[in-house]
């Protein structure tokens, strides 16, 4: 990953039920500290309906200049 330049993760997720619709809330943290929550529309991230089981949704982000060059876990919080 190169700052200031867009980067795609891959968030690994799964559902017992089929998901028609919804809102995706992803927590991004840096060294055990919070630092991004957003709010996206699942089906702008994965093809509606999901069906159940194993999805992958991928985000694509610009980095800020000062980001420093480590490991960045983002994770899905909840389907809203």
């Amino acid at each position: 990953m190169l700052v200031g330049r867009p980067a795609t993760f891959t968030i690994p997720a799964s559902t017992s039920q089929p998901i028609s619709d919804g809102k995706v809330v992803i927590d991004v943290s840096f060294l055990g500290l919070h630092v991004h929550t957003e709010t996206r529309d699942l089906c702008e991230e994965a093809s509606c309906p999901v069906a159940a089981g194993n999805f992958v949704l991928s985000n694509s982000q610009t980095l800020p200049v000062f980001t420093p060059p480590v490991s960045l876990v983002s994770q899905i919080d909840d389907f809203l």
